[in-house]
């Protein structure tokens, strides 16, 4: 942010968002939350849909927001040459296990409400995300979510993950592509 003035920063944020937004949309994002510099999305187990899993669709919008990495990565340095500017990183965590969407109502004001996911599986999804950067990956599966999905995507290294505040380590994955 200190190398854009805030108006290509204003452009590169919206860019980036709207690219995000709409392949989480794509691949089938019940809820989409943009959290600080961070987006949660929630993909529901729902018996109403004839499409894949859950957890597959978050697979692919997962490889899908690294791919919009990649197109931001491209458009600044076409944008921007000779800049010097640092890496555009996305880190995705993937995990499942149940979410509550509470409704949130400011009573004072007469603003539109705010659905906020929450629970368990959100935190431990916001914990991994923060170590899949850390790792140095794109995309960090719990091996939980990956049981689900086991066959149609590739994995490259697996650790076990201490997150902040947890009494266990999570054991987790880097997903690298779809299975051909």
């Amino acid at each position: 942010s200190e190398k854009l003035s805030s108006q290509e920063l204003a452009e590169l944020v919206k860019r980036f968002y709207g690219s995000a937004g709409d392949t989480v949309y794509l691949f089938g994002a019940r809820h989409m939350q943009f959290v600080g510099e961070g987006l949660l999305a929630v993909f529901v187990d729902a018996t109403d849909t004839r499409s894949v899993s859950h957890g597959l669709r978050a697979a692919r919008a997962a490889l899908g927001l690294a791919d919009a990495a990649r197109g931001i990565r491209q458009y600044l340095a076409s944008q921007y040459p000779g800049r010097n500017l640092p890496r555009f990183e996305v880190n995705v965590a993937l995990h499942n296990g149940p979410v509550t969407l509470a409704r949130l109502q400011d009573p004072l004001h007469d603003a539109a409400a705010q659905i906020l996911p929450v629970g368990d599986a959100v935190t431990t999804t916001m914990l991994l995300q923060k170590q899949a950067h850390q790792l140095g990956w794109s995309i960090a599966a719990s091996v939980s979510t990956l049981r689900g999905i086991t066959g149609a995507v590739q994995i490259d290294r697996r650790a076990l993950v201490s997150l902040p505040g947890r009494s266990a380590a999570l054991d987790a994955v880097e997903m690298v592509a779809l299975a051909l």
